[in-house]
């Protein structure tokens, strides 16, 4: 769902690098993931949604601009 979501957004990438990034977000403790079967369930930590929100800054990820 993820991949597809990018997709839309005119951000086509393959299933290894959606994988990948969701693997680096796990390590920098920003979403927990759980795999069921074939499918990994991501969920925002609350040290994701600081940064989400730019509350927190987390190397590797882009700041927040205010008004976009």
């Amino acid at each position: 769902m993820l991949q597809l979501a990018l997709a839309g957004l005119g951000h086509s990438v393959g299933l290894a690098t959606v994988n990948g990034d969701l693997a680096w977000l796990r390590d920098a403790g920003l979403v927990a993931l759980r795999q069921v079967g074939d499918v990994y369930i991501a969920e925002l930590t609350a040290q994701g949604l600081y940064a989400a929100k730019g509350r927190t800054h987390v190397p590797g990820v882009a700041r927040v601009v205010p008004g976009r």
